[in-house]
């Protein structure tokens, strides 16, 4: 089992050899994501220079991989970061991932 986060499908998308290499060795059925990661993605395709070729990628491989929503994740553990507090980034960072 597999859980891509953002930098790794950009740079899928993007082209870089090794991680399209590795990500097709393996089942389609194994690649999991987030949700977060799907909208975060979509987010960049709005802007960037060819948001229609990019939006058929991620369709194309929304449709392939599993889609787990974020705050369904099982063991899913949250701690607030005291270096983001009163900032407007997303103040949380994923410690860990148990399925």
């Amino acid at each position: 089992m597999f859980m891509l986060d953002t930098n790794t499908l950009r740079y899928f998308f993007k082209g870089i050899r090794e991680v399209e290499e590795n990500l097709f060795t393996h089942s389609p059925k194994d690649i999991f994501i987030l949700s977060i990661v799907s909208h975060e993605l979509q987010l960049g395709i709005a802007k960037s220079h060819n948001p229609q070729r990019r939006e058929k990628q991620l369709g194309t491989l929304l449709e392939q991989v599993n889609i787990i929503e974020f705050m369904r994740v099982k063991g899913l553990v949250l701690r607030l970061n005291p270096y983001l507090r009163g900032s407007q980034s997303f103040p949380f960072f994923l410690i860990s991932v148990n399925l």
